[in-house]
């Protein structure tokens, strides 16, 4: 604080602040920051996910405010759900934007504006968008045989695993 007395110069006048003072200050920034966070958490109710079907070699992401019954869903289909997180409603119409504009599109269809062909293309753009990718989430180690390369264009099979489903386990 400053004072100023007519033709003095401004003097600083200080009080002096004790531990108690800054403690007590902290615990309220604290106090405030859990209000805040708990707001945050209340306002985000939408739910961005990602699902594989490994036999097919598809990978689907989207976005939805009653994720139970979403879930559902998609395991009734044959969807293995990955990977959840709460996020904005924007972040599925971000995610999308970005894939147009690396020239990665669905596979198209009815239903299918939000699946792909599971391959390094698409789990790089995805890496690199921080979308929630669970077990994907770092680069895998492919083997020179691997269907995930990045040449892979769809799903394919590949020595005798892939005709019992065991690409992945």
């Amino acid at each position: 604080m400053t004072t100023n007395n007519a033709g003095q110069p401004e003097t600083i006048v200080t009080t002096p602040v004790t531990n108690e003072d800054l403690w007590n200050e902290i615990k309220a920034l604290r106090r405030e920051n859990t209000r805040l966070s708990d707001l945050v958490a209340e306002t985000v109710n939408t739910v961005i996910y990602t699902a594989v079907k490994r036999k097919e070699n598809l990978i689907q992401y989207g976005r939805t405010k009653d994720w139970d019954r979403r879930r559902k869903e998609h395991e009734r289909k044959g969807w293995e759900i990955i990977a959840f997180q709460r996020d904005s409603e924007k972040a599925e119409d971000r995610f999308k934007a970005v894939l147009r504009s690396r020239g990665l599109v669905p596979i198209g269809g009815k239903g299918f504006d939000e699946v792909h062909y599971l391959n390094d293309a698409f789990l790089s753009c995805a890496r690199e968008f921080q979308w929630p990718l669970g077990e994907f989430t770092k680069a895998l180690s492919y083997r020179k045989s691997s269907p995930y390369s990045s040449s892979s264009n769809g799903p394919f099979q590949v020595g005798p695993q892939a005709k019992q489903g065991k690409l992945w386990r």
